[in-house]
């Protein structure tokens, strides 16, 4: 399903609303054709779903219904660059009942414990919680974290990357520069895909092993 579909609007046209979403994108996934910016994985495929409302603003139901249906899809990789504070049995159940897909998920802007963050403080093996590092390879003084919670970290901070065009100015493509824990994400979920090319049988929990034992450890 290329197509994707909008959990918000009700249909299988997903258009990106705000900009955040093809930001993401572009990072895990862009194209060296014809643009600036070249993703992580950038011969990945996309199945763009889309859970949140142009303000940022959605329902747990929503999301789980998402993560559903791209386990039900069969996708290898999902990057769920969101997050809330209240945990959901629905979101948690639909992790639990798609084991065959990584669900890579930010860690929260708010620079505290990321243990109530969800759905990064989910228990599941196959979620992967990311953080946001800077430009010295140390966390990002936004990004949440947390022993238990947080996996590992990736830049996330002055992220350039794809974004809405301007309507009124004759552009095919615009590019932004961003931060946040929602850019670190992408970053780990492209590297996922590429290990879910490389080794096409394995599990969700080997590709998460394998990236969190070839990371550079920090003290």
């Amino acid at each position: 399903d290329a197509e994707g579909w909008d959990f918000v609007g009700h249909d299988g046209a997903p258009e990106d609303a705000n900009g955040h979403g093809t930001h993401v994108a572009g990072t895990a996934v862009g194209a060296a054709q014809g643009g600036e910016v070249i993703g992580v994985a950038p011969e990945s495929g996309v199945m763009p779903l889309r859970v949140l409302d142009a303000d940022g603003g959605g329902t747990s139901a929503d999301v789980a219904a998402a993560f559903a249906y791209a386990g039900e899809q069969g996708v290898r990789v999902v990057n769920a660059s969101l997050g809330a504070e209240s945990p959901s049995r629905a979101e948690r159940a639909a992790i639990q009942a798609h084991p065959g897909t990584l669900y890579v998920v930010a860690a929260g802007n708010d620079g505290v414990d990321a243990s109530s963050t969800y759905p990064c403080a989910y228990e599941e093996p196959n979620i992967l919680c990311v953080g946001a590092s800077d430009e010295h390879d140390t966390r990002a003084s936004f990004s949440n974290t947390s022993a238990s919670a947080v996996d590992l970290f990736a830049p996330g901070v002055d992220i350039i990357s794809s974004y809405l065009p301007e309507p009124l100015l004759d552009w095919t493509t615009a590019y932004m520069i961003m931060d946040g824990t929602s850019m670190a994400s992408p970053h780990a979920a492209g590297a996922a895909a590429l290990v879910a090319a490389e080794h096409r049988d394995w599990a969700p929990v080997q590709m998460k092993r394998a990236l969190m034992e070839t990371v550079d450890a920090r003290p």
